[in-house]
C-alpha cells in the first residue's frame, strides 16, 4: 500500500511544535521518541550576542544568572561541554569543538576555563569577555576583556550596568566623560 504523500501540517503552540497528521485510526502510529524543542533564542550559531556558562558557576542553579544576563542582553545562551555533560543544559547550547562554532559580535564566557575544545568554537567572536575566578584560566588568552572574580557575585550586578550605561566606568576606574552618574537603587 502506498504511503500518503502529503506532509503533516505544523503549527506553533508556545515553545513546542505541534504536528497534525492523518486522522486517528486511518494509519497506525506510535511515539518513538519525544524531544523537547530548545527555547527560542537558543540558536547560538546565528546569535549576535552570546552569554555562556561553565563549571566555574559552581552549581546548576547558578546557570540562571547566565540565562538572566542573556535575557537582559537579548542574547542566546551558550554552554561549555562540561555543563552539558553534567545535564545542566541541553546540548543545543554547547559551544566548542564538539558543539557549535559561533561568531557573534559579543561572547561572554562566564565561569568557563577555556580548555582547548571550547575556544575552538568561539575564538572568532568579535569581542570576548571572560569572567573567571582563576586568573590563570586559559580563557583569558582569548579574551579582549578579562574579569578575575566569582561569576556568582559579578553576574547579578551586570544587568544593572547594561541598563544604566551612564554609570559605567572607563578602564581607568573613573566615570566616562560627560556621563552623569545616578545613585544605585
Amino acid at each position: 500500500t502506498p504511503l500518503p504523500t502529503t506532509a503533516p501540517r505544523r503549527q506553533r503552540e508556545g515553545d513546542a511544535e505541534v504536528a497534525s497528521g492523518p486522522t486517528p485510526g486511518t494509519h497506525p502510529s506510535r511515539v518513538i521518541k519525544f524531544e523537547e524543542l530548545p527555547p527560542s533564542g537558543a540558536q547560538t550559531d546565528k546569535a549576535e550576542m552570546i552569554a555562556a556558562g561553565g563549571m566555574g558557576l559552581g552549581k546548576k542553579e547558578n546557570l540562571r544568572l547566565v540565562e538572566d544576563l542573556a535575557r537582559e542582553m537579548g542574547a542566546a545562551v551558550g554552554a561549555s561541554r562540561k555543563i552539558v555533560d553534567a545535564g545542566w543544559i541541553d546540548r543545543t547550547h554547547q559551544v566548542g569543538q564538539t558543539g557549535t562554532t559561533v561568531r557573534p559580535k559579543l561572547y561572554m564566557a562566564c565561569g568557563i576555563s577555556g580548555a582547548v575544545h571550547h575556544p575552538a568554537g568561539m575564538q572568532e567572536a568579535g569581542t570576548i569577555v571572560a569572567i573567571n575566578n582563576n586568573k590563570k584560566a586559559p580563557i583569558f588568552q582569548f579574551a579582549d576583556i578579562g574579569v578575575v572574580g566569582d561569576a556568582e557575585q559579578i553576574l547579578p550586578a551586570t544587568p544593572y550596568e547594561l541598563n544604566h550605561p551612564k554609570d559605567a566606568l572607563s578602564h581607568t576606574g573613573r566615570p566616562l566623560p560627560n556621563a552623569p552618574t545616578t545613585p544605585r537603587p
